[in-house]
């Protein structure tokens, strides 16, 4: 990944952590799920039209 790009990855992080930590919900949409799993306490995805929690 480019730099710039890493770099404005990790400020977001920070943001959504501080966020986090603060007890506000965050409707995060990604296909990365090592990202999710690490920012995120429930993930949910769809699957064939439906929302399933994983």
């Amino acid at each position: 990944m480019k730099t710039t790009v890493r770099r404005g990855v990790e400020e977001m992080w920070k943001i959504f952590l501080k966020l986090k930590e603060k007890g506000k919900v965050i409707i995060l949409v990604s296909h990365n799920k090592e990202d999710i799993s690490i920012l995120c306490d429930k993930v949910y995805e769809i699957h064939d039209g439906e929302l399933r929690m994983m």
